[in-house]
């Protein structure tokens, strides 16, 4: 099966797009660890605040 200009262009289309998405949920998973790690770090230091003031 061979393809025209058109349905080649459709076709790479496509994969640039699944491309993006792939990345573009990389992104949110680094994000979701960034968050993840703020909360523990935020965590920590209120826990450090708290035993200096006993």
């Amino acid at each position: 099966m061979l393809l025209d200009e058109d349905q080649m262009r459709q076709l790479m289309i496509r994969m640039i797009e699944s491309s993006i998405r792939v990345r573009q949920h990389r992104i949110e998973m680094i994000q979701y660890k960034v968050e993840t790690c703020k909360m523990a770090r935020d965590m920590i230091q209120q826990g450090h605040e708290t035993e200096v003031s006993f």
